[in-house]
Protein backbone atom coordinates (compact mmCIF):
# COMPACT_ATOMS: atom_id res chain seq x y z
CA UNK A 1 0.00 0.00 0.00
CA UNK A 2 3.03 2.45 0.72
CA UNK A 3 4.63 1.69 -2.38
CA UNK A 4 1.67 2.31 -4.17
CA UNK A 5 0.85 5.45 -2.67
CA UNK A 6 4.53 6.57 -3.36
CA UNK A 7 4.37 5.90 -7.04
CA UNK A 8 1.55 7.79 -7.50
CA UNK A 9 3.72 10.83 -7.52
CA UNK A 10 5.62 9.71 -10.43
CA UNK A 11 4.86 10.09 -13.70
CA UNK A 12 3.87 6.69 -14.96
CA UNK A 13 2.13 6.18 -11.55
CA UNK A 14 1.80 2.32 -10.96
CA UNK A 15 3.96 0.83 -14.09
CA UNK A 16 7.44 -0.47 -14.16
CA UNK A 17 9.01 2.33 -15.12
CA UNK A 18 8.00 4.21 -11.71
CA UNK A 19 8.66 1.09 -9.66
CA UNK A 20 12.50 0.61 -10.99
CA UNK A 21 12.62 4.66 -10.65
CA UNK A 22 11.61 4.35 -7.10
CA UNK A 23 13.80 0.83 -6.35
CA UNK A 24 16.50 2.75 -7.24
CA UNK A 25 15.92 5.63 -5.07
CA UNK A 26 15.01 3.53 -2.20
CA UNK A 27 17.54 0.37 -2.87
CA UNK A 28 20.32 2.10 -0.64
CA UNK A 29 18.91 3.57 2.35
CA UNK A 30 15.69 1.43 2.96
CA UNK A 31 17.05 -2.15 1.31
CA UNK A 32 20.82 -2.59 2.93
CA UNK A 33 22.70 -5.64 0.95
CA UNK A 34 23.70 -6.77 4.57
CA UNK A 35 20.10 -7.41 5.52
CA UNK A 36 17.74 -7.34 2.69
CA UNK A 37 17.22 -10.96 0.32
CA UNK A 38 15.55 -8.70 -2.20
CA UNK A 39 18.25 -5.99 -2.25
CA UNK A 40 20.91 -9.19 -2.99
CA UNK A 41 18.47 -11.23 -5.52
CA UNK A 42 17.90 -7.97 -7.55
CA UNK A 43 21.86 -7.13 -7.54
CA UNK A 44 22.30 -10.38 -8.88
CA UNK A 45 20.71 -9.59 -11.87
CA UNK A 46 23.53 -6.97 -12.55
CA UNK A 47 25.97 -10.07 -12.52
CA UNK A 48 24.06 -11.65 -15.54
CA UNK A 49 25.64 -9.83 -18.34
CA UNK A 50 23.66 -11.57 -20.78
CA UNK A 51 20.35 -11.28 -19.18
CA UNK A 52 18.51 -8.21 -20.69
CA UNK A 53 17.34 -5.39 -18.63
CA UNK A 54 14.08 -6.03 -20.01
CA UNK A 55 14.18 -9.10 -18.20
CA UNK A 56 15.68 -7.31 -14.97
CA UNK A 57 12.60 -4.53 -14.55
CA UNK A 58 10.28 -7.16 -15.67
CA UNK A 59 11.55 -9.39 -12.59
CA UNK A 60 11.52 -6.82 -10.19
CA UNK A 61 8.05 -5.76 -11.50
CA UNK A 62 6.36 -9.45 -11.08
CA UNK A 63 8.40 -9.55 -7.29
CA UNK A 64 5.77 -6.52 -6.93
CA UNK A 65 2.49 -9.12 -7.70
CA UNK A 66 3.91 -12.04 -6.49
CA UNK A 67 0.67 -14.15 -4.09
CA UNK A 68 0.52 -16.75 -1.68
CA UNK A 69 -1.19 -20.01 -2.71
CA UNK A 70 -2.74 -23.49 -1.67
CA UNK A 71 -2.25 -26.34 -3.68
CA UNK A 72 -5.48 -28.24 -4.22
CA UNK A 73 -3.80 -30.63 -7.05
CA UNK A 74 -1.97 -31.31 -9.41
CA UNK A 75 -2.75 -32.11 -13.05
CA UNK A 76 -0.59 -34.22 -15.67
CA UNK A 77 -0.72 -34.46 -19.13
CA UNK A 78 0.93 -35.88 -21.84
CA UNK A 79 1.97 -33.30 -24.85
CA UNK A 80 3.64 -35.12 -27.13
CA UNK A 81 6.59 -37.16 -26.03
CA UNK A 82 6.96 -35.45 -22.65
CA UNK A 83 4.47 -35.19 -19.56
CA UNK A 84 3.97 -31.97 -18.49
CA UNK A 85 2.18 -30.69 -14.85
CA UNK A 86 -0.48 -27.98 -14.04
CA UNK A 87 -1.81 -27.15 -10.30
CA UNK A 88 -5.68 -26.19 -9.33
CA UNK A 89 -4.44 -23.15 -6.79
CA UNK A 90 -6.40 -20.52 -4.66
CA UNK A 91 -5.59 -17.65 -2.69
CA UNK A 92 -4.55 -17.69 0.95
CA UNK A 93 -5.28 -14.49 1.33
CA UNK A 94 -7.97 -12.82 -0.90
CA UNK A 95 -7.11 -9.26 -0.32
CA UNK A 96 -4.45 -10.56 -3.00
CA UNK A 97 -6.83 -10.46 -5.89
CA UNK A 98 -5.68 -7.35 -7.21
CA UNK A 99 -2.45 -8.24 -8.07
CA UNK A 100 -3.84 -11.72 -9.94
CA UNK A 101 -4.52 -9.88 -13.10
CA UNK A 102 -0.76 -8.58 -13.62
CA UNK A 103 0.82 -11.40 -12.40
CA UNK A 104 -1.16 -13.95 -14.92
CA UNK A 105 0.10 -10.79 -17.93
CA UNK A 106 3.61 -11.33 -16.65
CA UNK A 107 3.32 -14.94 -16.81
CA UNK A 108 1.58 -14.30 -20.00
CA UNK A 109 4.10 -12.79 -22.07
CA UNK A 110 7.09 -15.00 -20.03
CA UNK A 111 5.69 -17.95 -21.62
CA UNK A 112 4.55 -17.33 -25.15
CA UNK A 113 7.24 -14.46 -25.88
CA UNK A 114 10.30 -15.30 -24.06
CA UNK A 115 9.98 -19.04 -22.45
CA UNK A 116 12.96 -20.86 -24.12
CA UNK A 117 15.66 -18.01 -23.34
CA UNK A 118 14.39 -16.89 -19.83
CA UNK A 119 14.23 -21.25 -19.18
CA UNK A 120 18.25 -20.72 -19.40
CA UNK A 121 18.69 -18.10 -16.71
CA UNK A 122 15.52 -18.98 -14.12
CA UNK A 123 13.99 -22.53 -14.45
CA UNK A 124 12.48 -22.40 -11.66
CA UNK A 125 10.19 -19.07 -12.19
CA UNK A 126 9.74 -20.08 -15.72
CA UNK A 127 8.17 -23.49 -14.57
CA UNK A 128 6.02 -22.47 -11.57
CA UNK A 129 4.53 -20.02 -13.81
CA UNK A 130 3.70 -22.68 -16.28
CA UNK A 131 2.12 -24.64 -13.33
CA UNK A 132 0.09 -22.03 -12.69
CA UNK A 133 -1.05 -20.55 -15.80
CA UNK A 134 0.76 -22.47 -18.96
CA UNK A 135 -2.16 -24.44 -20.29
CA UNK A 136 -4.71 -21.09 -19.75
CA UNK A 137 -2.39 -19.65 -22.43
CA UNK A 138 -2.54 -22.52 -24.87
CA UNK A 139 1.50 -22.82 -23.55
CA UNK A 140 3.20 -26.08 -22.35
CA UNK A 141 3.01 -26.89 -18.66
CA UNK A 142 5.37 -26.88 -16.16
CA UNK A 143 8.42 -29.70 -16.22
CA UNK A 144 7.13 -31.90 -13.50
CA UNK A 145 10.89 -32.67 -12.52
CA UNK A 146 11.55 -28.73 -11.92
CA UNK A 147 8.92 -28.60 -9.66
CA UNK A 148 9.87 -31.81 -7.74
CA UNK A 149 13.34 -30.07 -7.33
CA UNK A 150 11.52 -26.65 -6.45
CA UNK A 151 9.38 -28.51 -3.56
CA UNK A 152 11.85 -30.68 -2.28
CA UNK A 153 14.24 -30.06 0.77
CA UNK A 154 18.04 -28.66 0.52
CA UNK A 155 20.89 -30.72 1.27
CA UNK A 156 23.42 -27.75 1.10
CA UNK A 157 23.77 -24.52 1.55
CA UNK A 158 25.96 -21.54 2.45
CA UNK A 159 27.57 -17.71 2.11
CA UNK A 160 29.68 -17.80 -0.91
CA UNK A 161 33.65 -16.28 -1.06
CA UNK A 162 33.52 -12.35 -2.07
CA UNK A 163 31.43 -9.38 -2.45
CA UNK A 164 28.04 -9.72 -1.13
CA UNK A 165 27.63 -13.49 -1.41
CA UNK A 166 29.43 -13.37 1.89
CA UNK A 167 26.59 -11.61 3.34
CA UNK A 168 23.94 -14.85 1.80
CA UNK A 169 23.70 -18.21 3.36
CA UNK A 170 21.61 -19.64 0.14
CA UNK A 171 24.62 -18.91 -2.45
CA UNK A 172 25.57 -22.80 -2.53
CA UNK A 173 21.69 -23.60 -2.75
CA UNK A 174 22.31 -24.78 -6.12
CA UNK A 175 23.11 -27.75 -8.06
CA UNK A 176 26.85 -28.88 -8.72
CA UNK A 177 28.65 -28.38 -11.85
CA UNK A 178 31.67 -29.89 -13.73
CA UNK A 179 33.55 -27.68 -15.33
CA UNK A 180 32.05 -27.79 -18.77
CA UNK A 181 28.29 -26.94 -17.38
CA UNK A 182 26.97 -29.90 -16.66
CA UNK A 183 24.83 -30.78 -13.45
CA UNK A 184 26.03 -34.21 -12.07
CA UNK A 185 24.35 -33.42 -8.70
CA UNK A 186 21.00 -31.77 -8.07
CA UNK A 187 19.39 -30.56 -4.74
CA UNK A 188 16.29 -28.94 -3.82
CA UNK A 189 15.60 -25.29 -3.20
CA UNK A 190 13.65 -25.61 -0.01
CA UNK A 191 15.22 -24.75 3.58
CA UNK A 192 13.12 -25.01 6.43
CA UNK A 193 13.41 -22.90 9.63
CA UNK A 194 11.90 -22.75 13.21
CA UNK A 195 9.00 -20.17 13.88
CA UNK A 196 11.21 -17.31 15.98
CA UNK A 197 14.49 -18.42 14.39
CA UNK A 198 16.80 -16.29 11.81
CA UNK A 199 15.56 -16.85 8.51
CA UNK A 200 18.35 -18.49 5.93
CA UNK A 201 19.20 -16.06 3.68
CA UNK A 202 19.67 -13.48 6.44
CA UNK A 203 22.89 -11.46 5.59
CA UNK A 204 23.34 -10.72 9.43
CA UNK A 205 23.49 -14.81 10.30
CA UNK A 206 25.24 -15.58 6.79
CA UNK A 207 28.46 -14.42 8.71
CA UNK A 208 27.89 -16.48 11.27
CA UNK A 209 28.16 -20.03 9.35
CA UNK A 210 30.69 -22.31 10.55
CA UNK A 211 33.43 -22.79 8.01
CA UNK A 212 32.98 -26.51 8.12
CA UNK A 213 29.83 -25.49 5.74
CA UNK A 214 31.39 -23.36 3.47
CA UNK A 215 33.47 -26.21 2.99
CA UNK A 216 30.56 -28.49 1.82
CA UNK A 217 30.48 -26.78 -1.34
CA UNK A 218 32.56 -28.06 -4.35
CA UNK A 219 34.37 -26.68 -7.45
CA UNK A 220 31.62 -27.12 -9.37
CA UNK A 221 29.63 -25.54 -7.20
CA UNK A 222 31.18 -22.33 -7.35
CA UNK A 223 30.12 -20.75 -10.09
CA UNK A 224 29.65 -16.83 -11.83
CA UNK A 225 26.15 -15.53 -11.74
CA UNK A 226 25.75 -16.26 -15.17
CA UNK A 227 26.56 -19.87 -15.55
CA UNK A 228 24.55 -20.34 -12.39
CA UNK A 229 21.24 -18.72 -12.85
CA UNK A 230 19.85 -15.65 -10.21
CA UNK A 231 19.88 -17.16 -7.20
CA UNK A 232 16.50 -17.82 -5.76
CA UNK A 233 15.36 -19.84 -2.99
CA UNK A 234 12.33 -20.79 -1.34
CA UNK A 235 11.79 -20.46 2.83
CA UNK A 236 9.58 -22.52 4.57
CA UNK A 237 8.22 -21.64 8.03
Amino acid sequence: RRLREDLESYPDGWHPRSAGAWWKSKRETEFPIESSKLRRLCDSFTEVASLPQYFQGMAFWGYLHITSRIFDSFDFYMEGQEVSATAQTRLLHPEEEALVDVGRGLCSDLLSTHRSLAEHFAASTVNMGALFEGRAFGQKGANPAKIAKLFSAASRWGPGDDGWHQLDDTWLCVDTKDRWGRVFEEQGRILWHAPGAPRVGDGRTAAKQPQSRRALATQGSKQSAASRGCPAIAVVA
